[in-house]
């Protein structure tokens, strides 16, 4: 009765005052105050993440029990970055994007989705280093992906790197054959860089293990290996054996006439084209392909009444019409890309995309026709502005051709443009310039792009090997002797090109002795 629902007494005794207290229900009560003001805490921070970070996906039980949920915790962290990144790059938003993509990967290294994307941005920011060492550190999480090892591979085939890919494909696949689509797609990775390194015979093994015998995959992969090997007439064998087996097989008829393309057999790939188009009707490309041929065998007319039909049947096709603008890059005919220009569809200011001016310019340029290639530069002026890569591929073709004509300060003032920009595929095209602008020839301009790139990545080995090509073709005996060191720190060492370097160079370079005997002693 003396508690009366008291937490403590104090009791006088004949020694002084005594203090008692309910332990039982001192802690009782303690603990309902904890877990209230734990509740109460983890809603308050509950409340910051999803309203005022604006995380929509938190979950109040992994924040009330963080400890133990901290792995869903971050992971529902690392799926909120993910999607406002994917956010930020649909309104062009990049460092915003790749920031949150960091976030994403940070929070949860396993988010091979993120880590996928992120590689991308670095590959489109000219890094691939830095690609390649975002995807090697989530291979784990990323293996069963069939885009991340494709993007994976297809970095380190840039990169030149065939034995990586070699044995990194191995490891990653199964000790036995099966039939997962993304392993076949690695064993065809495998096998490229297989043929990059002549290993002919673990091809070969390869192809029979994971393709079933007889069939139209391994064929063009048996196919393939031996002409790697030198041995083109099994080759052809091989394909016209599948064609024949499947004549309505496109991958087979295309093949087969890339084939007779590459060995000078026109008339060949332009029967077989026909077919092709007979099987699909209905395909551009079998069309295209067709017209191309008869082109190239000099049926001018025969050509001209096919693309009248072309024309006809996909009138409103423009990606059919592009076909054929590119089709007339390729063969150098400007004539050709001109009137795919005129047959494309236009917009509501009757203009077709500006994509088919620069296919007549591209065209115009291959054949040698500078001087009407910058007039037809001058006819971009209603379509601005272009988007990034069009304006790229706008001044690529204005500085190959003023320089090609003796207007430096034109082209100097177009290259400058051309090196100011940054898009996906600028690192491709300012390679493509460099070989055009060595071919006019203009060596100074395309030394400056080589730099270029490797101003933007130091560990860029492709536009390192260009320069030092480019700078032996020139015989620049200094600037070459201060590449020596870097070419030796490759991984693998360019040794086919480190010793033509030597035997052209011998004296010439300027090294130290240790250096001039690891050239001298370089084993092939």
């Amino acid at each position: 009765m003396a508690w009366n629902g008291r937490l403590w007494l104090r009791v006088r005794t004949d020694g002084g005052h005594r203090l008692l207290i309910n332990w039982r229900r001192m802690i009782a009560i303690l603990l309902i105050l904890a877990l209230a003001g734990w509740l109460a805490l983890a809603g308050a921070v509950w409340a910051f993440v999803q309203y005022k970070r604006g995380v929509e996906t938190v979950r109040f039980v992994d924040i009330a029990f963080l400890p133990l949920r901290l792995k869903e915790y971050r992971q529902t962290l690392s799926r909120h970055y993910f999607a406002l990144a994917e956010k930020q790059l649909a309104a062009g938003e990049w460092s915003k994007a790749v920031f949150n993509l960091r976030q994403a990967v940070g929070k949860d290294s396993h988010n091979h989705a993120a880590r996928r994307l992120l590689a991308e941005m670095f590959a489109r920011m000219q890094r691939p280093d830095l690609a390649l060492r975002t995807l090697e550190e989530g291979l784990a999480a990323g293996k069963a992906d069939p885009e991340y090892m494709q993007l994976l591979f297809a970095l380190l085939a840039g990169q030149g790197d065939s034995e990586r890919i070699i044995a990194l494909g191995l490891q990653t696949l199964p000790a036995r054959p099966d039939g997962a689509p993304n392993h076949r797609e690695i064993v065809r990775m495998v096998i490229n860089a297989q043929l990059e390194r002549a290993a002919f015979v673990e091809a070969r093994q390869l192809a029979a293990a994971w393709f079933p015998d007889n069939s139209t995959e391994q064929g063009l992969l048996l196919a393939r290996i031996e002409q790697a090997a030198g041995f083109p007439g099994l080759a052809l064998l091989q394909l016209e054996a599948l064609h024949a087996s499947n004549p309505a097989d496109e991958a087979v008829a295309l093949h087969l006439v890339q084939f007779y393309q590459k060995h000078g057999r026109l008339h060949d790939a332009r029967r077989i084209a026909a077919m092709r188009l007979l099987h699909r009707p209905d395909s551009p490309g079998a069309a295209c392909d067709l017209i191309s041929l008869l082109l190239e065998t000099g049926e001018t007319e025969t050509a001209q009444r096919e693309l009248d039909v072309f024309f006809t049947k996909f009138a409103d096709d423009q990606r059919a019409a592009m076909l054929i603008a590119t089709a007339a890059v390729r063969l150098k005919l400007p004539d050709l890309a001109r009137q795919a220009r005129q047959h494309a569809p236009r917009d509501e200011l009757g203009r077709p995309p500006a994509s088919f001016l620069l296919a007549e310019m591209a065209a115009t340029c291959s054949a040698g026709d500078f001087a009407a290639a910058l007039g037809l530069g001058g006819e971009f002026a209603p379509y601005e502005p272009l988007n990034p890569a069009l304006a790229g591929g706008l001044l690529q073709l204005r500085a190959w051709a003023a320089y090609a004509v003796g207007l430096q300060a034109e082209g100097e003032s177009w290259l400058g443009q051309f090196l100011s920009l940054s898009y996906p595929a600028w690192g491709r095209d300012a390679l493509n310039l460099a070989a055009q602008l060595q071919s006019v020839p203009a060596p100074a301009p395309a030394r400056r792009i080589f730099l270029n790139l490797l101003e933007r990545n130091p560990d860029d080995r492709v536009a390192l090997l260009a320069l030092v090509e480019h700078d032996l073709k020139q015989e620049a005996w200094t600037e070459l002797s201060r590449r020596v060191p870097q070419l030796l720190a490759l991984d693998p060492v360019p040794v086919m090109l480190l010793q033509n370097l030597w035997l052209q160079g011998q004296e010439r370079l300027l090294l130290p002795p240790e250096l001039r005997d690891r050239l001298r002693h370089l084993a092939p």
